[in-house]
């Protein structure tokens, strides 16, 4: 008898405990187990650029968890990726709303706000990140190109050298010091961080175009056109090349060259701001030419007549 009403209450008890759980107090996502699974279906089309498929998982999660984190930074990566800029700025926001220390997040901020023209608060969330990730060099990098972005290289040329000083590898902000300081003026100062970049990237067009310019600021023009003459044979799509390599072609009077390079950039931007002035440069250039042919001319019957 003892032993029947121990088992009767084993029993009594088990019944009580699978009602209370079976009857819980209403949670916010009755299905919040299947968040996790929601999320890797998520990460899986995102990696094979299913964006809208990943949407539809993201948002069963918030649906019923509004205040998912997670969730609500991948939507903002998720629209990002499919540059719908505004959307993925609102996520971002939801997620500093709960840690705005957030590093990665605050960066992906200041990303995304200069693509929307919003500069200065973009450069206020990229400072966030810089104090928040002092030692990732990418951060500082961008910093010092949006401040670059309006010629003032006198304050982002010191972004772009913490960059260096964390990774000196990073050619980008060797070349960035260097165009800055030559835009500047001081041609001496640009040349060594340009060859630290040449260096590092022998073949990158940008970074070679750089070198020709310092070259063509130190009036070396037969060095500057070697250097761009590799960048175009390198990239022959990047329209400024040409430019320059007229200009350096032009200042050691190869004017017929000089011309054929004019004419070439113009083909790559007919709606060029300064399409009016490399039109009067190719004027002069052909009225050049014939003064010079007509000099020859005249020489030559000199000489003749001499002899």
């Amino acid at each position: 008898m003892k032993k029947f009403i121990i088992l009767f209450l084993i029993i009594f008890l088990n019944l009580n405990i699978n009602a209370y759980a079976w009857n819980p107090v209403p949670v916010s996502n009755p299905d919040e187990r299947y968040t996790p699974i929601h999320l890797l279906i998520a990460e899986h089309n995102v990696s094979n650029g299913n964006y809208l498929q990943a949407e539809n998982e993201i948002l069963t999660i918030l649906e019923y968890e509004p205040n998912n984190v997670k969730a609500l930074l991948y939507m903002g990566i998720v629209l990002e990726a499919q540059k719908k800029y505004i959307q993925a700025i609102e996520y971002y926001k939801k997620v500093l709303e709960f840690n705005p220390s957030n590093a990665r997040v605050n960066y992906y901020m200041g990303l995304l706000i200069i693509n929307i023209g919003q500069k200065q608060e973009a450069l206020n969330y990229l400072y966030k990140a810089g104090e928040l990730l002092p030692y990732d060099p990418y951060v500082h990098y961008d910093i010092g190109s949006i401040i670059a972005a309006d010629n003032n290289y006198t304050d982002a040329i010191p972004f772009f050298e913490k960059a260096i000083k964390i990774k000196p590898d990073l050619a980008e902000a060797h070349n960035n010091i260097c165009y800055g300081y030559a835009n500047m003026g001081d041609f001496d100062k640009a040349k060594p961080y340009c060859q630290t970049a040449v260096e590092l990237k022998p073949e990158n067009p940008a970074i070679l175009d750089s070198m020709g310019f310092v070259f063509y600021g130190l009036q070396n023009y037969k060095k500057a056109i070697e250097f761009y003459q590799k960048a175009i044979d390198l990239n022959v799509e990047i329209s400024e090349l040409y430019l320059h390599y007229a200009q350096a072609l032009e200042k050691i009077t190869n004017y017929p060259e000089a011309i054929t390079f004019y004419k070439k950039y113009l083909e790559l931007e007919p709606k060029a701001q300064n399409k009016k002035i490399i039109k009067i440069s190719i004027k002069k250039l052909k009225k050049q030419m014939k003064i010079n042919e007509k000099l020859t001319q005249k020489a030559q019957q000199l000489m003749e007549e001499k002899i």
